[in-house]
């Protein structure tokens, strides 16, 4: 990694990466194999899947998130599923690459890479995987932010964005999901504890041990059509998710995360969200977009400006 010399950090909060930032898979020329890019991807929350080729060929390239001269972060958390270290290799714009390698007993790691962009241009504007061992890599929380450290995760805010007249980003109206920091009630038999988890977020761990378990949250959206999504990981069985006296879903937890979308039609009233049923979970990201379709987590603008 580039590294700073008596120089004072500074870092700019945007994130200059979101889910429908342009990707690219370039194929070596003297090569058949090619690496692969999956997003979005379950087990990598606001980041992606890269999968090497035979031979660690190719490159896969993300455009458009280098927007100038000067330094800049890009971090990420990153793992492999394979029981072994694997290796890539990372960087900005053609600059200082550096070979990233990911633990050999699968859990997450966190990367950070700085470097002084000296050579931006319309073509100059990228970062860059290479050199991919022929392995799969999750990568999650991804971030490019101006500066020479890295600024917190989450995302930038947005209120909607579109791709191919598809919408890829709602407003989040649930200010505190980030940290879990909206207020709730628990009913009886339950035992809620908040846990850091190791990217950062926080999770509500939920132990309920009937089916009235769980917890309950009050909250105003407003009139019309309103999706709310969690993500929830663990065991049991979770009976009722979603909003009291409108729609409820159930789910059935398993030891990856999940995120869970249900849609309501609401009065501009205030209703308690519900979570409960017989189950030992953990549940974060808390989101209620004013829309008919679930899109990525991000976080209520009001949190981060």
């Amino acid at each position: 990694m580039t590294t700073i010399n008596g120089k004072a950090c500074v870092a700019n909060g945007r994130n200059y990466y979101q889910q429908n930032t342009p990707a690219q898979v370039i194929p070596s020329p003297t090569s058949p194999y090619k690496p692969s890019f999956t997003r979005p991807d379950a087990d990598c929350p606001n980041g992606f899947k890269l999968t090497g080729a035979q031979g660690s060929t190719g490159t896969v390239r993300l455009n458009n998130v280098i927007t100038g001269n000067g330094w800049w972060t890009v971090s990420f958390w990153m793992r492999g599923n394979q029981g072994s270290a694997q290796y890539l290799t990372l960087d900005a714009c053609s600059l200082s690459p550096v070979k990233l390698t990911t633990s050999a007993d699968n859990t997450w790691r966190k990367y950070i890479y700085t470097v002084n962009i000296t050579n931006y241009s319309a073509t100059y504007n990228y970062v860059d995987f290479s050199n991919i061992s022929w392995a799969f890599f999750l990568i999650k929380d991804f971030n490019v932010n101006r500066g020479n450290k890295p600024t917190p995760y989450p995302p930038e805010p947005v209120d909607k964005v579109f791709s191919d007249d598809r919408q890829v980003y709602g407003r989040n109206l649930i200010k505190g999901s980030y940290n879990c920091s909206w207020s709730f009630n628990s009913y009886a038999n339950t035992t809620i504890n908040k846990i850091t988890m190791d990217s950062g977020e926080v999770a509500l761990h939920v132990i309920g041990t009937s089916d009235s378990s769980g917890f309950y949250a009050w909250f105003t959206l407003p009139s019309g059509s309103n999706t709310t999504s969690i993500e929830v990981k663990g065991t049991g069985t979770v009976k009722a998710l979603g909003w009291e006296g409108l729609k409820y879903t159930n789910m059935t937890p398993t030891s990856n995360w999940q995120r869970v979308s249900i849609t309501n039609s609401f009065d501009g009233k205030a209703h308690p969200f519900v979570f409960y049923g017989v189950m030992d979970v953990y549940v974060r990201l808390l989101k209620a977009e004013k829309s008919t379709i679930s899109t990525p987590w991000t976080p209520a603008p009001e949190d981060v400006m």
